[in-house]
């Protein structure tokens, strides 16, 4: 039922963040349910400290533990919720500790608890998409989210009277704590979805236990609500990344390890972007760039350019920039191979800079350096400042190094940023432009 469950299958296919927490707050709750409250704890920080939503698991297991306590008052839970309580801080303290080696420790705890985006997304409806996807999700696995409702409803009703070494009862009051932290939750993307998903097995996992003496009818149940999301199995099994894989390779080879690009998304996960603004270029940091004067942006350029980009990633990001970055773009990159806008900076006289060594391509004749150039000629130059002579401004092209690899396949380039959730809602939240 978990690996077929649609949003669950779907999400599992790729590397993020909220499935990283999802495995931590999984087995954060199946300690508890064991009763080993120390190692709940240290899983459900590792929840938090693989993205902040994982605070979720951390609350939920707070709130699970108070109601147990406040219903049985025994030392026995008392030292449970201690030993859960001491665990999950002193992880948090480990963690925020190491960093503070490498940035003065206000620093640190502004990044992981104040930062004013993270604050922005936790509390401001920025995408209308609470309803759509919440839905989505219902529509697409209905028996699933059926049977963890009856489960829920049985566990809550039985939860007043359990007896105090009832492992399960703890369920009650932690997935009442944890729906309604994700029904507040102000972005619900499928990808957060998936997080709740593993609790919610579990609870499943409980109401069939219920129907233990009537095996058919649990049986059945459960084949029903594993048979149902996969009627979108081909859709699951028709993606294929592998034109992002050759992007990522490709890009890679061109740049050297201190090297820097740009694509909103840090795709390159290995490399700096040229400025933090295009870390994660989500609706909030595009407004912001949008909302701002081409005097205002003057700055970030600036920066951009002394970071000295080597590429630019087209995808639906870096495609809805604000015509001033876009102009600025266009006169520093062009296209090379699919998706990727390499090095050519346009260049008028009397003097122009480079910022890397290589072979250039010239599209127009000039004379560089007190050599004659014909359109089309090719010249080795050295980063730093040349002379040139031209009656028109001229572009040269990086020429990508021997060896670089190109997948003929994606030539032409594609959806970089593919639509993984069945709509647009992603994309039209930016808007679209053109930078090539």
């Amino acid at each position: 039922m978990l690996v077929t469950m649609s949003t669950f299958l779907e999400r599992s296919a790729e590397l993020h963040v909220d499935q990283i927490a999802a495995v931590f707050g999984f087995l954060s709750l199946l300690a508890l349910i064991e009763r080993r409250p120390m190692l709940a704890g240290l899983f459900a920080a590792g929840a938090f400290l693989s993205t902040q939503k994982g605070v979720y698991f951390v609350l939920a297991g707070q709130a699970g533990l108070l109601a147990e306590l406040g219903r049985v008052r025994t030392a026995r839970m008392r030292a449970t919720w201690l030993r859960f309580t001491a665990s999950s801080a002193a992880i948090l303290a480990a963690y925020l500790a190491f960093w503070s080696l490498f940035a003065s420790p206000r620093t640190v705890i502004r990044d992981v608890f104040l930062d004013r985006s993270i604050v922005q997304i936790a509390s401001t409806v920025i995408y209308t998409i609470r309803s759509h996807y919440w839905l989505q999700t219902f529509v697409q696995n209905p028996l699933f989210y059926g049977i963890a409702a009856a489960g829920a409803v049985v566990l809550l009703g039985r939860w007043p009277r359990a007896a105090e070494d009832d492992r399960f009862a703890i369920l009650a009051p932690y997935i009442l704590a944890l729906s309604l932290l994700a029904a507040w939750h102000k972005q619900p993307w499928p990808y957060f979805i998936a997080l709740v998903v593993p609790p919610l097995f579990i609870v499943n996992a409980v109401f069939l236990a219920e129907l233990r003496h009537r095996p058919r009818a649990a049986f059945v149940l459960a084949i029903i609500a594993a048979a149902i999301p996969l009627a979108r199995f081909d859709v699951t099994m028709r993606r294929d990344n592998t034109f992002q894989r050759a992007t990522f390779t490709t890009a890679l080879s061109l740049l050297a390890p201190n090297e820097t690009y740009i694509d909103g998304a840090s795709m390159i996960y290995t490399q700096e972007q040229a400025a933090s603004e295009f870390v994660w270029l989500d609706w909030v940091r595009m407004k912001a760039l949008r909302d701002a004067s081409p005097a205002q942006l003057m700055p970030l350029i600036h920066r951009i350019d002394t970071a000295r980009p080597k590429l630019m990633l087209l995808n639906y990001r870096t495609a809805a920039l604000p015509p001033t970055l876009q102009l600025y773009a266009r006169s520093q990159f062009a296209p090379l191979w699919g998706n990727i806008l390499y090095y050519a900076p346009v260049i008028a006289p009397p003097v122009f800079e480079l910022h890397f060594d290589g072979t250039y391509l010239a599209d127009r004749p000039a004379r560089i350096d007190d050599i004659d150039v014909a359109a089309g000629a090719r010249l080795q130059l050295h980063r730093g400042w040349h002379t040139i002579r031209a009656s028109h401004p001229i572009r040269l092209r990086l020429v990508a190094p021997p060896g670089t690899v190109f997948d003929a396949r994606y030539a032409a380039g594609g959806e970089l940023l593919r639509n993984g959730f069945d709509d647009d809602r992603g994309r039209m939240a930016l808007g679209s432009s053109n930078v090539r």
